[in-house]
């Protein structure tokens, strides 16, 4: 009798743990269709970190570009503006009394303090936060004018 038994009781535990392991198997083949839908947004998540840290170096190189340009319009103005002042004490307010040099001066600080407005008007980003791809051009332009490789700034659709 005990024979008896245990063959009727593997013939309900056979069945019974095929069941159990189509449903494990079922559960494991979410896991893994999950799994790699995970994966994919990782990737997508990923490509697009990369994409924004390409754009953020672009931003840092224009920015580094548009701060050094300042500075050296800054300190050309500053000395430009020293020069006037000099002029202005030795001369009076009489601007055709100047002697060319002095002229000059007052040029110079005309022509720096225009560069730092036409830098304070050129924009970096745009309204949706990406670089004004013709900013870097301008920048450059500014630099050209200030170190006085160029006499005047080329057109902003140029």
């Amino acid at each position: 009798m005990a024979g008896g038994m245990m063959v009727l009781g593997g013939i309900v535990a056979g069945p019974a743990l095929a069941i159990f392991g189509h449903i494990m198997g079922n559960k494991g083949e979410a896991a893994l269709n999950n799994a790699r839908s995970n994966m994919e947004q990782a990737q997508t998540i990923y490509e697009e970190g990369l994409l924004m840290v390409g754009k953020l170096q672009s931003i840092e190189k224009v920015t580094i570009l548009a701060n050094n340009a300042f500075s050296l319009t800054s300190g050309l103005l500053r000395s430009a503006v020293y020069d006037m002042k000099n002029a202005l004490e030795s001369y009076g307010e009489n601007f055709p009394d100047f002697p060319q040099e002095c002229k000059d001066a007052v040029f110079m600080s005309v022509k720096y303090a225009q560069l730092l407005k036409a830098m304070i008007d050129t924009p970096i980003l745009d309204q949706e936060g990406n670089l004004v791809l013709s900013t870097e051009r301008r920048i450059i332009n500014i630099t050209d004018v200030a170190e006085g490789r160029k006499d005047k700034l080329d057109d902003i659709d140029a």
